[in-house]
């Protein structure tokens, strides 16, 4: 298992390879346009493994999810209760799914 600043390392690299996508027409496909998604190396600076929890956070309560909901999100707590788990889990997946289809 990696430590935190390997992770981080090997996203920073992940982001870098990334390419640029752009619509293949009408086949509800995506072609890939031979250029980088990020242009510059500091870029991939911006982005860390948590800011992925803040940004569905924020989505969701723009989208007009219920802050109990949202508090739901980026919870990793493995001590908690099955029954608090399973309730988390549902709720995350519908403010996903509401997120991805809505906003």
């Amino acid at each position: 298992i990696a430590d935190w600043q390997a992770a981080s390392g090997m996203s920073r690299a992940l982001y870098l390879d990334l390419q640029a996508l752009t619509p293949a027409g009408n086949t509800m496909t995506w072609a890939s346009t031979g250029n980088k998604l990020i242009q510059h190396p500091d870029v991939a600076l911006f982005f860390t493994e948590h800011g992925d929890r803040n940004w569905l956070k924020s989505i969701a309560a723009a989208c007009g999810v219920a802050k109990e909901d949202c508090d739901y999100l980026g919870r990793w707590m493995p001590e908690q209760s099955d029954d608090y788990l399973r309730t988390a889990r549902q709720v995350v997946h519908r403010t996903q799914k509401l997120v991805a289809h809505k906003c």
